[in-house]
């Protein structure tokens, strides 16, 4: 019958970080079994754990093109200046208004917002000279729609 060898040291190539590993891991494997502790309920739930519920209306409404079209005039933006607005390109809101593409989830959600109250959006509109004013081409609002564009081209 042959007996077992026992190896002595560690394998070679590797070095031996000792029984207890790094300080970090250490301190992750002490962390883990804080929280499978806690979670079992045996040791006490750990001083940052937060949840919440959190409530939202089921789904945004559905957007036709005379509705994307409606709520971007209750803003009285141009089709450019709503886009920044919605941070989609102007080639995607005529799309919408023409109603070859539909708007997705956040944009809906978004559109319900602008939707919803519209005063704070137009403020901030007319605060950047892009909102309404006493016309649709006031020297503001093409400076503000041309700059952006002038901006955008390195000049």
């Amino acid at each position: 019958m042959r007996r077992p060898t026992a190896v002595a040291g560690p394998k070679r190539g590797r070095p031996s970080k000792g029984p207890k590993g790094t300080a970090a891991g250490r301190e992750i494997i002490g962390a883990l079994t804080d929280l499978l502790a806690s979670m079992d309920g045996a040791g006490p739930a750990p001083a940052t754990l937060t949840v919440r519920t959190v409530e939202l209306p089921d789904e945004p409404r559905a957007y036709s093109a005379e509705a994307v079209r409606a709520t971007r005039l209750r803003l009285g933006a141009s089709q450019a200046v709503f886009a920044r607005l919605m941070g989609v390109s102007t080639k995607l809101v005529q799309a919408w208004e023409a109603g070859t593409r539909d708007p997705a989830g956040p944009a809906r959600r978004f559109m319900d917002v602008l939707n919803g109250d519209t005063r704070p959006w137009v403020d901030l509109l007319a605060r950047n000279g892009m909102g309404r004013g006493p016309s649709s081409s006031s020297p503001a609002r093409r400076g503000a729609v041309v700059g952006r564009r002038a901006g955008k081209r390195g000049s």
